[in-house]
């Protein structure tokens, strides 16, 4: 066969080569929900879903690192807790945000997909940003303007 010599009646293989005419390469093709090809829509020569991909991590790192230089004032001179329950609470937080990754990835795998995740995801942490400043206007509850809220549970 390939290479070896026939053997007894055995006929060598001939293969033919067709030759294939492929369009010229302009934008990236993928497939409509029908299963035809078409273009996508693209920006500076990349997919459209690389911007979202890169504007929603670049969020998130700003994000994270912000918590992390602000979490333990917050809990230590804002909610008076002491420094041990702030920095165990600091540090939960922290490896939780290395571990859910994982929970994401399961949830994207097997029921979501990677978008409406990073989406939906993106939003219950905007939701936690969102509580986490408004609960830190002391002028909330702070009817008599001493400086710390009179209503903690509001806060909270």
């Amino acid at each position: 066969m390939f290479g070896f010599p026939p053997v007894g009646n055995e006929q060598p293989l001939k293969c033919f080569k067709e030759e294939m005419v492929l369009p010229p390469f302009s934008e990236p093709l993928t497939l409509n929900s029908d299963r035809r090809m078409s273009k996508s829509q693209n920006c500076f020569g990349y997919p459209l879903s690389i911007f979202f991909i890169v504007v929603n991590e670049f969020c998130e790192r700003f994000s994270y690192y912000g918590m992390r230089a602000l979490l333990i004032l917050y809990f230590s001179r804002f909610i008076g807790w002491d420094d041990n329950l702030s920095t165990a609470i600091y540090h939960t937080f922290v490896a939780l945000c290395y571990m859910t990754p994982i929970l994401g990835a399961l949830i994207a795998d097997s029921w979501l997909g990677k978008f409406k995740t990073i989406v939906s995801l993106s939003i219950v942490y905007t939701i936690g940003q969102v509580v986490t400043a408004v609960s830190s206007i002391t002028d909330l509850t702070d009817f008599n303007h001493d400086g710390t809220p009179d209503n903690l549970s509001v806060h909270v």
